[in-house]
């Protein structure tokens, strides 16, 4: 592909010491290109934008100096105005299209700079006519635009799922110096007894159960005394039994 005529005078230009404009007017302030020249009107910075990506594609093939260091600063602002984000039309499709596929490789660079942008200002941007149609004619766009939102999603997500140790840490620092309240001790007296249930149906009554006692020592029957008497001996009976007759007999 031929390198863009006003490019080509733009490198010129930058090896002079001058700044081109990309309408045939120079200047010798420093800065970035064109630093003098700061579009107002979405048309007229779209042109600018669209000159600056010839520019950077031309320079860094060319590997100008500094020159597509400074070109890429300079371009998020001019794009920002072309994308005419208070207004309905935009012109940030021109400005993709000529990046994705005029300068596919050589500005490949500068394709994050207009992710970001459609990512930022998505409500916006989708409203417009252009912006369906242009995610159609540049698919690798609209992928790099998915995989954008995709990974802000994750950040935020993980962002909300962490603890707030700056707000415990605060917390912290302000409950030091200040008296610590007593442990809160509940003494019996305080602890609430639990209420017995009241009987009805389908619960037993309690088993009253008579105090038990200490048993009764056992008394241990003691034989009285026998006193040495022959009348407490056991005596044999005789048979017959004697007779006080005088006479023996009966």
């Amino acid at each position: 592909m031929e390198d863009d005529p006003e490019a080509v005078k733009g490198i010129i230009s930058w090896l002079y010491g001058l700044k081109y404009d990309g309408k045939e007017h120079y200047s010798k302030n420093k800065g970035g290109p064109r630093s003098f020249f700061n579009p107002k009107e979405p048309i007229e910075a779209a042109e600018y934008a669209r000159y600056l990506v010839s520019l950077f594609a031309a320079a860094t093939v060319y590997q100008i100096g500094t020159l597509p260091e400074r070109t890429k600063a300079h371009f998020p602002t001019v794009l920002a105005t072309a994308a005419n984000l208070d207004g309905t039309d935009t012109h940030v499709d021109s400005i993709a299209r000529q990046v994705y596929l005029e300068h596919a490789t050589a500005a490949k660079e500068l394709r994050v700079l207009i992710v970001n942008l459609i990512a930022k200002n998505m409500v916006h941007l989708d409203s417009t006519p252009q912006f369906g149609q242009m995610l159609l004619n540049i698919q690798e766009l609209a992928a790099e635009l998915v995989h954008a939102l995709a990974t802000e999603a994750k950040a935020k997500a993980s962002t909300e799922a962490k603890p707030d140790n700056n707000n415990s840490k605060r917390k912290a620092e302000s409950q030091e110096g200040q008296p610590k309240a007593p442990p809160n001790l509940r003494t019996p007296a305080s602890t609430p007894r639990p209420t017995p249930p009241a009987f009805g149906m389908g619960m037993r009554q309690p088993v009253v159960r008579a105090p038990l006692t200490s048993p009764t020592p056992a008394v241990t029957a003691q034989k009285p005394d026998v006193p040495p008497s022959s009348s407490w001996a056991i005596q044999t009976p005789q048979w017959p039994p004697p007779c006080d007759s005088p006479n023996g007999g009966w």
